[in-house]
């Protein structure tokens, strides 16, 4: 029988032993998950596409209706994000189906790199000071007859220094 400490990597183990104080935050958001868009230019100047902008302000808006006194933490964070998006119409009765439980992964564009990172930028200076300290993350992709993002935030307070064991000496004179 294996025991879940033998399961662990050393890396894991290694982390679980510098990281401490850890918070764990979760939120929706309704409706089709959006991508981040590619920074346009223009008239001398690069700006952000209004979708994008639209979205992160809704990604906002759900992390401080969750979290309302919510200050940006210092420390190393894991960011998780599950998106839902809807189920063409032109799709069988099974496939929907299948759909209803999660169990078909969603492989069309947006990339589920680009979903996670209008989430990472959306919450940079409101739950975090910069997205730089996220460090661990998962991002996936369903189809669902009910579209949103799910978002986990696992946030981290401080990072320790490792215990160093010390040889007593057995011999007494």
């Amino acid at each position: 029988m294996v025991t879940k400490t033998q399961e662990k990597s050393d890396g894991e183990k290694i982390m679980t032993e510098l990281l401490t104080g850890k918070k764990t935050i979760k939120f929706s958001v309704p409706g089709t998950p959006q991508r981040k868009k590619r920074v346009r230019f223009g008239q001398g100047r690069a700006y952000t596409h209004k979708d994008t902008v639209n979205y992160q302000s809704l990604v906002k808006l759900f992390f401080q209706a969750r979290c309302p006194a919510w200050k940006p933490q210092a420390g190393p964070v894991i960011l998780d994000t599950v998106a839902y998006f809807p189920v063409p119409k032109s799709r069988t009765k099974w496939f929907k189906e299948m759909c209803e439980h999660n169990e078909v992964p969603f492989v069309k564009c947006p990339d589920y790199d680009n979903v996670s990172k209008v989430v990472a930028d959306a919450l940079n200076e409101i739950a975090y000071r910069d997205d730089r300290q996220i460090f661990d993350g998962r991002s996936r992709e369903f189809y669902s007859n009910r579209p949103r993002l799910n978002v986990t935030i696992t946030f981290y307070d401080e990072i320790k220094r490792p215990k160093k064991v010390i040889p007593s000496s057995s011999a007494t004179v």
